[in-house]
């Protein structure tokens, strides 16, 4: 399962890369809560605004501590709120995703365990756009799996 998780994840970005509306690419950290605890970090990519402010950000992270390890691999579809800016270079996002994610316990006593499981993100949002087509963001996601989690992050996308 941990290959095919890490192989989805791989796909999707190449996937992204390949797109004619291919915006961007960054990193991204934050914290994990409500399920497990976690420092999370990971990558996306933007694949730009298409007809009426929709566009998508496929991404992975991976969280770890609360003794487990855990790597999700999102396919978000966002919409930007461009009429409710802040200021001239800011917008309000918001959208839904599919994720996928595979965990595997990090302790001695622990019988080897992984799982992999689906489930759907809701996300809230403000990005910022800055010089040279880079773009700043904050967000909050929900994941809600077996095992519901909320998560905080803020990222950076290298304009292409």
């Amino acid at each position: 399962m941990r290959k095919l998780a890490i192989g989805l994840g791989i796909l999707m970005m190449l996937a992204a890369s390949g797109a004619e509306a291919f915006e961007g690419w960054g990193p991204r950290a934050g914290f994990r809560f409500g399920g497990p605890d976690q420092i999370v970090a990971g990558a996306h990519m933007d694949w730009g605004a298409w007809e009426n402010g929709f566009r998508l950000r496929p991404m992975a992270d991976v969280g770890f501590g609360d003794h487990i390890t855990l790597l999700t691999v999102n396919g978000d579809a966002l919409y930007d709120f461009r009429d409710i800016a802040i200021g001239s270079d800011a917008w309000f996002y918001g959208g839904v995703g599919i994720a996928i994610v595979t965990g595997w316990l990090d302790c001695k006593n622990c019988p080897s365990d992984t799982r992999t499981e689906a489930g759907i993100n809701f996300i809230l949002g403000v990005n910022r756009e800055l010089t040279g087509g880079n773009q700043m963001f904050g967000e909050w996601r929900a994941t809600i799996e077996e095992d519901t989690f909320l998560q905080a992050t803020i990222g950076y996308t290298f304009g292409n």
